[in-house]
């Protein structure tokens, strides 16, 4: 509802250098780095820690921002030792482990699997005691974004985006736009910015109080809630890229093992175990209408998730709980491995919806992470995306408070390097369905460094120099050859292309 027609009392005004909507690791992050170079910063999470997340899987470039936020030991203490990722497809009756260490990066080999309620709590902790204001609780009403005299910005109640001023323009509901005149900036309501002063934010807190700041500069971390994105109706969905998951928590489920990249599914079969211990990588298990997670994570705990496309889920009948069951357990490899395992949390279902903002930043705000792009999970980017972005993002932001003409061209920067890293990762992930690209993943090659190229890019090494990316166009290149063959028929085996029975549709 809106502010000014609120029953409870409004809280005095705080001001701050930079308020931070949300306190997942993208927000944290940024509030770390931007409170340890003296900025005043108030950071607004909607949950309190710890809470459940999804994307506990971790990537080896996450501990270049692990360093520079000083909570390596941390998380290291939370974690799972994760070498690489595993790619078990039941079709080739077969399975790949990718190495990190067999990177083209040799600076960061490894990384985590870690329990997102423990992890995001260690980063928000580390933010508080930067000096930052992180306060839990606190959901995000309004944001009124001003833009120097050229009018305000308005998001109402998470809804409406209205503009004020100058040359302005009026969105309402996410509806149609409306000019406004040219008149001096118009103050409505409690909700509204009256003054050049800053931007103004409103939140209410668990008790229902209402609190109000002004902001010199915004930063939306707010994950899939996309407060800006949402108000400004700028948010699109990517039609190359719907997905839905289901997924839930397993004890007792039979750890892979380490073996031979020859032996096949079958092995335990024929006397060969599957392995007392877990090795710590994340396994992906291909089926036809798309792929499972199964991540290790501490106290014996696995996290096993099945993802696929809206009309797989839409066949479910009765409870997720028995729908997730019965999947796991019509795919061979999956059902073996979950056959004395005990479900030991709720099942969760949730859409990937893959989706992008049109603008990423303004006049003194920008959004970072899943506020501004969310990707399909299956190459576990999306941590990496959010802390990275928030990383540069809060170099913008401290720019911008000093030099607003400055920080301009550093915040084209920042939102070319995101783009590109979102592309990148964007290729694989449009792709891991097809039977070439998976035919790639049981049938690796490294002819120009190609398998080591393949191991950056799942690694999160997405922002690399041009002697790192050759590996990648030769492995991108390849695809496309091998996507000619599969339309003539011919498909990749161990002892090369080999001619299937009947000409295969486009992949």
């Amino acid at each position: 509802m809106p502010l000014d027609a609120s029953p409870t009392p409004l809280v005095g005004e705080t001001a701050c250098d930079v308020l931070i909507i949300g306190g997942g690791p993208a927000g944290s992050t940024a509030a770390t780095l931007l409170a340890e170079k003296g900025r005043r910063v108030v950071m607004l999470e909607r949950d309190r820690h710890p809470r459940f997340h999804i994307g506990e899987s971790l990537l080896p470039l996450n501990l270049k921002v692990f360093e520079r936020l000083g909570v390596t030991d941390e998380v290291a203490a939370i974690g799972v030792h994760k070498p690489g990722a595993r790619f078990v497809s039941d079709e080739h009756g077969k399975h790949t482990a990718f190495s990190f260490a067999a990177g083209l990066n040799q600076d960061y080999t490894y990384s985590y699997q870690v329990r997102r309620s423990s992890f995001d709590e260690v980063l928000f902790r580390r933010a508080q005691r930067a000096g930052a204001d992180a306060r839990e609780g606190m959901r995000v009403l309004d944001v009124a974004l001003e833009a120097r005299g050229r009018g305000a910005l308005e998001a109402r109640g998470g809804g409406a985006l209205e503009a004020r001023g100058r040359g302005a323009l009026e969105a309402r509901g996410g509806g149609a736009l409306e000019a406004r005149g040219r008149g001096a900036l118009e103050a409505r309501g409690s909700g509204a910015l009256d003054a050049p002063g800053g931007h103004r934010v409103t939140a209410r807190d668990e008790a229902g109080a209402i609190h109000a700041f002004r902001a010199r500069f915004v930063m939306d971390c707010s994950g899939r809630d996309t407060v800006l994105a949402s108000a400004m109706g700028s948010k699109a969905r990517n039609p190359h890229n719907n997905t839905a998951a289901l997924y839930g928590h397993f004890r007792g489920v039979a750890p892979f093992g380490a073996r031979d990249d020859s032996a096949p599914l079958s092995a335990p079969d024929t006397g060969a175990p599957l392995g007392a211990a877990e090795d710590g990588n994340i396994t992906i298990h291909l089926f036809d209408e798309g792929w499972f997670w199964m991540i290790p994570l501490p106290d014996g705990v696995m996290s096993v998730g099945v993802v696929s496309n809206p009309g797989f889920f839409k066949r479910r009948r009765g409870e997720p709980r028995e729908f997730f069951l019965e999947t796991l357990r019509a795919v061979p490899s999956v059902a073996r491995r979950i056959a004395d395992a005990e479900l030991v949390s709720d099942v969760t279902t949730t859409g990937n919806y893959s989706y992008a903002s049109t603008v990423m930043h303004g006049d003194g705000w920008l959004m970072a992470g899943d506020a501004y792009a969310f990707i399909d999970p299956v190459f576990s980017s999306g941590v990496l995306l959010a802390m990275a972005s928030a990383e540069m993002g809060a170099d913008v932001a401290d720019a911008w408070l000093d030099d607003p003409a400055r920080a301009a061209p550093m915040a084209r920067a920042f939102e070319a390097k995101v783009k590109r890293a979102i592309g990148s990762l964007s290729w694989l992930i449009y792709r891991i369905n097809t039977p070439v690209l998976r035919d790639m993943f049981m049938e690796p090659r490294n002819r120009f460094r190609m398998r080591e190229g393949l191991v950056s890019l799942l690694a999160g090494d997405v922002h690399t120099n041009a002697n790192r990316q050759l590996p990648v166009l030769a492995f991108k290149g390849a695809f496309y050859a091998l996507s000619l063959a599969y339309r003539l028929g011919y498909r990749l085996r161990p002892e090369g292309l080999v001619r299937v029975r009947a000409a295969a549709p486009a992949p």
